[in-house]
């Protein structure tokens, strides 16, 4: 026997400022082709989801039990800008918060094979990547648009 319980959530409105609230509505997969648009829609959806709930899991102080800072509401909607521009195509991240706030998006192949991109609320984006020996790593301020090389990477740690 299951039982499931079902969480109030606060309502979407009042989290978000009005841009983020804006550019959440004006997501629109059929604008994209038109075979991708189901998968889109679903891989936009469980990504969202999932961001979400790393974000109620974590907004508490002391959220790890190690004294972990809070994420703040100002790093989430800093992630999702950043989520929202991702181009079409690139595999979804997996999520998750660092002790001292910042959310985590991770594209992950293998243990040698990887990208993690960790995300401020000022918009710092510090970014490290292994792709078998090497390393490489920086970091970047978002200003709208994530780099090519930055996408690079991400595409290079995905694929074969």
């Amino acid at each position: 026997m299951s039982i499931a319980f079902a969480l109030p959530l606060p309502r979407m409105d009042t989290l978000f400022s009005e841009p983020t609230r804006t550019a959440v509505r004006t997501v629109d997969p059929s604008r994209t082709d038109p075979r991708l648009a189901a998968t889109k829609t679903e891989t936009s959806d469980r990504a969202l989801r999932d961001l979400f709930n790393t974000y109620l899991e974590c907004r508490t102080p002391d959220w790890d039990g190690h004294g972990a800072l809070p994420v703040s509401l100002e790093t989430l909607e800093m992630t999702l800008r950043v989520l929202e521009v991702l181009p079409p195509g690139l595999p979804r991240p997996t999520f998750g918060a660092e002790p001292d706030g910042e959310l985590t998006m991770e594209w992950y192949r293998s243990p040698r094979r990887l990208l993690s991109l960790s995300i401020g609320n000022a918009g710092d984006l510090n970014y490290a990547a292994l792709l078998g020996a090497e390393r490489i790593f920086g970091r970047i301020l978002f200003c709208g648009a994530i780099p090519d090389n930055l996408i690079a990477l991400i595409r290079k740690v995905s694929t074969k």
